[in-house]
């Protein structure tokens, strides 16, 4: 799983990426990563940093099940598996490539 310019830009285009900025549920979308992030370190790389493709299998089930996610996705005709995976990836490029000095 990773994120290159044509997912990004699918993602943009359907408005995902309002729905990870919104005032609102940014601070959800933060703290959901950082779940999956200490949870990976604990149960996938025995306490070392998790790797993003580690953070984003974890993530994904969580986002997948995620309300205000599905509601985007049916207000947007975004229905398929494939922006599960997308937004997934989209995410934790934002928050935590970011946070390691990528972007």
């Amino acid at each position: 799983m990773s994120l290159n310019e044509l997912k990004r830009r699918s993602l943009e285009e359907k408005e995902f990426d309002k729905l990870l900025n919104n005032k609102e549920q940014k601070g959800k979308w933060f703290q959901l990563v950082d779940n999956a992030q200490t949870f990976a370190r604990q149960n996938i790389t025995q306490g070392k940093q998790p790797r993003v493709d580690d953070i984003s299998s974890v993530l994904y089930n969580i986002i997948r099940a995620d309300h205000d996610f599905r509601v985007h996705q049916d207000t947007h005709g975004a229905r398929e598996d494939y922006w599960v995976e997308w937004f997934t990836d989209y995410v934790v490029d934002r928050i935590v490539n970011v946070g390691r000095g990528y972007s």
